[in-house]
């Protein structure tokens, strides 16, 4: 996959992920809204790795381009016991149970070299996950309905819906 990956951003440049992102969600966008839906309003992408991805698709959703809504970006930090502890217990590969902290640093080390810190730095949420999966559960929950004024959508597995409110101009840093 990461011969593959390189070979597609040689051939279609570095934002390649990013627009094949960008244009699968206004094509779901719009699906979705052409099946009659009316609760449809926000997008969540989640896990880009650089400030450059995050950047590339915050221009490609920028309010009027789909919807009105602002455009928030939000980081989830936490420790590398905590991040180690949490990649063995997910073994999504076969040896990642088993993984050196020596193997994981480089894993880090790699996603830092493409430039992750930076989106801590320019985040406009930054949520620190040092705490057990209920306690940050708990929190994220208290933060999405209180500070974003989201609320479950029992439509969609593990969605959030946002109430209509207006937060132009409302930046806070969670530290």
């Amino acid at each position: 996959l990461q011969e593959w990956a390189k070979e597609m951003e040689l051939a279609y440049g570095n934002e390649f992920f990013d627009e094949v992102i960008a244009q699968t969600v206004r094509m779901r966008y719009k699906e979705m809204l052409g099946s009659g839906r009316s609760d449809v309003q926000d997008i969540v992408v989640t896990g880009n790795r650089s400030l450059e991805g995050v950047r590339y698709l915050s221009e490609r959703f920028m309010p009027g381009t789909i919807n009105d809504r602002p455009n928030h970006v939000l980081a989830v930090k936490a420790g590398f016991d905590m991040l180690l502890q949490r990649f063995r217990e997910r073994g999504r590969r076969t040896g990642d149970a088993t993984i050196s902290n020596e193997a994981f640093r480089l894993l880090t080390d790699g996603e830092r070299s493409r430039g992750v810190d930076d989106i801590f730095e320019h985040a406009d949420y930054v949520i620190i996950n040092d705490g057990d999966r209920d306690m940050f559960r708990d929190e994220s929950i208290n933060f999405f309905e209180t500070e974003l004024s989201l609320v479950r959508n029992s439509d969609i597995r593990d969605g959030w819906q946002i109430e209509r409110t207006n937060h132009e101009g409302f930046v806070q840093r969670l530290r």
